[in-house]
C-alpha cells in the first residue's frame, strides 16, 4: 500500500499538504525568514526556515501530532545536513538505498546525500523539536577555502564529492551543543542582527560536530559508551513519562521505579542519551514549554505557574539563563519566533 503523504516540501513551492489533512499558513516576518504554521485533526506544528546565505539555511520545527506523520522532501539539491533532535522521534529514508535512520531525543547527526530526497515519519503524542542546518557542498567548502587537507579525511572525501550515496554519523547532543541550540532557538534579536546571530550559532554547532566526528575516528568508544538497547528503551520510557507530567512530575525515585532501574543508573543513562541529569532535563523541558506558552500570549505569571514554578523570580532567572532573554521579551512572539 502506498504511503500517505501528509506534508511535503519542495524547493520551489515550500510546504504543502497533498492529503489536505493539514491546514498550512505561511508567514514571512523577515525577508530572509519564513514560517509555516499547520493545524488540523492530525495535530499542530510550526516550522521555520532562516536563509543565512545562498545554499545555507537553518531550519527549526516544533510539532505535536496525534497520528504518525509522513514528511516528504522532493526536488532538493545535494546538501549537508547537521541535525539535532531535542525531543521526539522520527524514522527517515533517504538516498538510493533508502537506508532507515532513526533520530530520537538527544541525538544529533551529520548527513550528506547527493540525492537527499526521501520521506521521514514523525511519531505521535511526543513533542517533536528539531534544528537542522542545511548547507550545500559548495557553501561548506567556502568556509575552508584552500585548507581542505586540514580537516578530517572523512569530511574531506565528502567535500570532494567522492560519496555516491547517503553518508551519516550519529551521536548524542553534548552540553555545549545544547547550550548553543537553546541560544539559537531563543534568539531575541530581529533584522540583520538576528541573521548574524543565527549564522554564528550555526557555525558553532557545525564546529562541534566536525570535532566530534574526528575524535570518534581517532578515539574508539570505551566499553559501556553505548547503552544496552533495553536500558535505552527504559530511559526513553521515563523521559516520556516526564514529558507528560511537566507540571507535576514524579519524583526521581518513582521515575526510576517506572524505568526499572536505580535512580543513579537512570541519571547516568539520561546523561548518556540527553547530555544532562533527570532534573536538568526536566528544567530544560519546562522552560521550552514556557517559551511556547509565552509565544501564544500567556503572561509571565500564568506561564511560570503552569510549568510548575512557584517563584516568578526563579522562573525568570532560569528562563534568561537558558534562552538569553527575559520571559517578557518572548511574550506574543510565537514558538521559535522573535521580537
Amino acid at each position: 500500500m502506498a504511503m500517505l503523504d501528509h506534508i511535503r516540501y519542495t524547493h520551489n513551492d515550500g510546504l504543502s499538504s497533498p492529503s489536505a489533512l493539514v491546514d498550512i499558513r505561511q508567514d514571512n516576518p523577515e525577508r530572509f525568514e519564513c514560517y509555516w504554521n499547520g493545524s488540523g485533526d492530525l495535530g499542530e506544528f510550526r516550522i521555520s526556515r532562516t536563509k543565512i546565505r545562498p545554499g545555507f539555511d537553518v531550519w527549526a520545527c516544533d510539532c505535536l501530532f496525534r497520528e504518525n506523520i509522513h514528511f516528504t522532501l522532493a526536488d532538493h539539491p545535494a546538501a549537508f545536513s547537521f541535525s539535532f533532535c531535542m525531543s521526539g522521534k522520527s524514522m527517515a529514508r533517504y538516498g538510493r538505498k533508502q537506508t532507515p535512520i532513526e533520530m530520537s531525543s538527544g541525538k544529533q547527526g551529520i548527513f550528506y546525500c547527493p540525492d537527499p530526497n526521501g520521506t521521514s515519519c514523525m511519531s505521535m503524542d511526543v513533542p517533536h523539536r528539531q534544528v537542522g542546518i542545511v548547507i550545500s557542498p559548495e557553501g561548506l567548502r567556502s568556509y575552508f577555502e584552500d585548507d581542505l587537507n586540514a580537516i578530517d579525511p572523512v569530511m574531506r572525501g565528502l567535500l570532494e564529492e567522492r560519496q555516491e550515496d547517503l553518508f551519516y554519523h550519529l551521536h548524542t547532543i553534548t552540553p555545549a551543543m545544547r547550550a548553543a541550540l537553546q541560544q539559537l532557538i531563543g534568539c531575541p534579536f530581529g533584522g540583520m542582527t538576528r541573521k548574524l546571530f543565527f549564522e554564528s550559532r550555526a557555525l558553532e554547532l557545525i564546529a562541534h560536530q566536525l570535532h566530534q566526528i574526528s575524535a570518534d575516528r581517532h578515539q574508539p568508544a570505551p566499553d559501556g559508551h553505548r547503552l544496552h538497547p533495553i536500558d535505552r528503551k527504559c530511559t526513553e520510557r521515563a523521559r516520556d513519562l516526564l514529558l507528560s507530567n511537566l507540571e507535576n512530575p514524579p519524583g526521581l525515585g518513582q521515575l526510576a521505579r517506572e524505568a526499572g532501574m536505580s535512580h543513579p543508573k537512570l541519571n547516568r543513562c539520561f546523561r548518556e542519551i540527553y547530555g544532562m541529569t533527570v532534573f536538568q532535563y526536566l528544567r530544560s523541558e519546562r522552560l521550552n514549554r514556557a517559551r511556547q506558552m509565552l509565544g501564544r500570549g500567556l503572561n509571565v505569571t500564568e506561564t511560570a505557574y503552569a510549568v510548575g514554578y512557584e517563584s516568578i523570580s526563579h522562573f525568570s532567572q532560569a528562563f534568561k539563563k537558558q534562552f538569553g532573554a527575559s520571559p517578557s521579551r518572548c511574550m506574543g512572539a510565537g514558538s521559535m519566533s522573535h521580537q
